[in-house]
């Protein structure tokens, strides 16, 4: 039990880190398009074509 516990307590007392933010973007953007194809509300071409414009988005805003 005892080597366990200086790994806890610097987990414990770390600094917070920001969250991941840009990567949410990125995500969604992936779950959206694949929603969007397997419940037939587009088809593959144009999500693919969407998802690109997008991502390109995201990108420009540093993801």
């Amino acid at each position: 039990m005892a080597r366990f516990t200086k790994p806890l307590l610097t987990l414990l007392h770390a600094p917070p880190r920001p969250p991941a933010m840009p990567m949410v973007g990125v995500s969604n953007a992936f779950f959206s398009t694949a929603h969007d194809v397997l419940s037939g509300t587009k088809d593959g071409t144009q999500a693919v074509a969407d998802l690109e414009d997008e991502l390109a988005r995201l990108k420009r805003r540093n993801w």
